[in-house]
């Protein structure tokens, strides 16, 4: 059977920060490019929750992130959700209609693109022009004229130090990762996650 949470419970905290506590030199990612310890994943997922409250993000803003799996996306969703803020990660080889299907059911405070989704995102940024947007990989990217701020320069700027909001089992963390053109909008708990993890702890 899955554990319970306790009713105070911070996701970023419990996977990112417990871990880099008793371990901070252990692997967190392996593999290409390079490797990247708990206490560097912690650290940028730090920066990126300094970056989100700078630009106004507040608990229950849903952060829109359009990344393939690395570090930087993982540095997203948890630098969203130990802010209080609901990260929403959807898939980075979408196409245009499908990313203004994302930005109009979801109505994100902020945007976080990878260069490579750049050119398909750009006609749904319209949908939502008070949107910042943070570029990632090529941050050279011609973005048609939408502004957009680097991941390296974003990120450089923001302390990497941070507390956990104080955020319950029950409230919203993410959203699920869309599967399909069209997704039916659904948003998950902390607690439904952990029930759905079981005992392994995994994360969603």
């Amino acid at each position: 059977m899955p554990e319970e949470l306790p009713e105070r419970f911070n996701l970023a905290a419990h996977f990112l920060d417990e871990p880099a506590k008793r371990h901070p030199n252990r692997a967190a990612i392996a593999g290409e490019p390079d490797e990247v310890t708990y206490s560097e994943l912690t650290a940028l997922a730090n920066r990126v929750g300094n970056g989100l409250l700078e630009l106004g993000v507040a608990r229950g803003d849903r952060v829109l992130i359009v990344l393939p799996d690395s570090a930087e996306f993982i540095a997203a969703f948890f630098g969203a959700t130990k802010i209080g803020a609901v990260a929403v990660p959807v898939n980075s080889f979408a196409r245009a209609a499908d990313f203004i299907h994302y930005v109009q059911s979801s109505e994100p405070r902020a945007g976080i693109v990878h260069s490579d989704a750049l050119p398909e995102f750009l006609p749904a940024s319209a949908e939502r022009a008070q949107m910042p947007i943070i570029l990632v990989g090529e941050e050279t990217t011609d973005a048609g004229g939408v502004r957009c701020s680097r991941w390296s320069e974003w990120t450089s700027a923001a302390s990497e130090r941070l507390d956990a909001a104080d955020t319950s089992a029950h409230d919203t963390f993410s959203t699920r990762r869309a599967a399909e053109a069209r997704p039916r909008r659904r948003f998950i708990s902390t607690r439904t996650c952990w029930r759905r993890a079981g005992v392994s702890r995994a994360a969603c």
